[in-house]
């Protein structure tokens, strides 16, 4: 199973229309039917706006997909899993070096602001 159609699923059961989604979203409701058929993705700030307009906790649905592929997220079967696991690798990588640099920035932000404040 893939993540736009876990989506898809859940925004029927809302009784939202995909030109409803979209308008929402700021982007055309082709853009929104390519995503759910996983011809195209959005952005990180899309899926949590997604998110928050269909009620869903999208961490809850992204730990029940097993990886990230080239393609998004899916679903794998044993025998594509030894070659997907490099991709999530990557992207737990590139995560974590994000990560250590916003922690950077926010030191000296922090810095900055003890600074001024003295």
């Amino acid at each position: 199973m893939n993540l736009g159609y876990l989506i898809k699923k859940i925004r029927e059961s809302k009784r939202f229309s995909q030109q409803e989604v979209a308008d929402s979203l700021g982007i055309s409701q082709k853009k929104y039917s390519n995503f759910e058929s996983c011809k195209t993705k959005l952005s990180i700030d899309q899926l949590l706006a997604l998110s928050k307009l269909l009620s869903f906790n999208l961490y809850d649905i992204i730990k029940d997909l097993d990886t990230v592929t080239p393609n998004g997220l899916s679903s794998v079967n044993n025998s594509e899993r030894s070659t997907k696991i490099t991709s999530k690798d990557a992207l737990i990588e590139k995560y974590e070096i994000i990560i250590k640099d916003k922690e950077e920035i926010i030191s000296l932000l922090k810095e900055k602001i003890k600074n001024f404040t003295s």
